[in-house]
């Protein structure tokens, strides 16, 4: 991981790798957990990147990196998906020209905040012999050993430690933490919604939205006939995000707009714009009131039913959605 970003002079070596050490079968079981990973009873695919390389670079998976967030810096639980940052020699150090940017992009104890990718780690089984039970039992007697000292210290009324050894004894117990655990990429952070300090997946809400709609309009609509998009927008509040999702249905798919249109009887045509109505007056009240449709963080706080702008790689275009939703709230207003 971090290959891909080393060309833009944002780090000079990658942020984490394989281990050497592991047998083909301890990476398909590793690939494998990162597949059918499951958070909060849904589920959370992750694809696997490797572990962090101690002490050259370190890795964290915190809930949020905006210092105004209540849950900024905060770190993530194992299996849970948040924001990926690092640190290290290789990092840069900032931007000579914007003192400004280098503050948004950097932490105080400067970990770099701009990698953009929303990741979870889970730990190591231990019967894949991943983890060095020596080097866990020489971790175990530093450990024993840093608490003795700071019990000597507080006897001996040194109760303060410097600053810098302070922070030395913190890099050394996160880069010990973070060398027997594997880190697993979910998504960019352009793509989820964040909410409640934790961060869900525009993709599966969309496969969620997708799959409930089927089940509501079982025999009326086929998967081919439904598209969804999901971007998240901060309407309501500045610190939480809106679930925003456009539902692209089409008619009859394989045949031509004008062809489609002389083969549908008028009373196809009205029973089909008796669908999209319903869908688009009725859905959210529906799912916000039946817990069973849709897990709670894929229940939109918006829907429009519409056409879904595309980029030239033939995905979602987030901003032309964006400005759909802004125009549909102001005239709403």
């Amino acid at each position: 991981y971090g290959v891909d970003i080393c060309g833009i002079c944002v780090i000079c070596f990658q942020v984490m790798g394989t281990p050497f050490s592991l047998t083909d079968d301890e990476m398909m079981r590793a690939l494998e957990r990162g597949w059918n990973h499951i958070f909060q009873g849904r589920p959370q695919k992750g694809f696997y990147i490797g572990r962090p390389h101690p002490p050259l670079t370190e890795v964290e998976i915190v809930k949020s990196t905006d210092p105004s967030n209540a849950h900024y810096m905060v770190r993530c639980e194992a299996g849970e998906p948040g924001l990926l940052i690092c640190r290290g020699k290789n990092c840069m150090r900032g931007y000579t020209a914007s003192a400004e940017t280098s503050r948004d992009l950097f932490s105080s104890d400067g970990w770099y905040l701009g990698l953009g990718d929303v990741c979870f780690f889970l730990r190591p089984l231990e019967n894949d012999g991943q983890v060095d039970g020596d080097e866990e039992q020489e971790e175990r007697r530093e450990d024993e050993k840093e608490n003795r000292d700071e019990r000597e210290e507080k006897e001996t009324g040194e109760k303060e430690e410097k600053e810098t050894g302070e922070k030395e004894k913190e890099s050394r117990l996160d880069a010990g933490r973070a060398r027997h655990l594997d880190y697993y990429w979910v998504t960019r952070s352009a793509d989820v919604v964040i909410k409640g300090g934790a961060n869900y997946s525009c993709a599966q809400i969309s496969d969620d939205i997708k799959n409930c709609l089927l089940r509501l309009y079982e025999g009326k609509l086929a998967k081919t006939q439904i598209s969804v998009a999901t971007i998240s927008m901060k309407i309501q509040s500045e610190h939480e995000d809106s679930c925003c999702v456009t539902v692209e249905l089409t008619r009859r798919p394989g045949l031509g707009e004008e062809q489609d249109k002389q083969q549908e009887t008028e009373r196809e045509a009205d029973a089909w714009h008796a669908l999209i109505s319903d869908i688009n007056d009725n859905f959210l009240s529906r799912v916000r009131k039946d817990s069973s449709l849709l897990p709670k963080a894929s229940v939109p706080d918006y829907i429009r039913i519409g056409k879904i702008p595309t980029n030239f790689k033939g995905l979602p275009d987030s901003s032309a959605l964006k400005k759909s939703f802004a125009e549909l709230l102001k005239n709403d207003d």
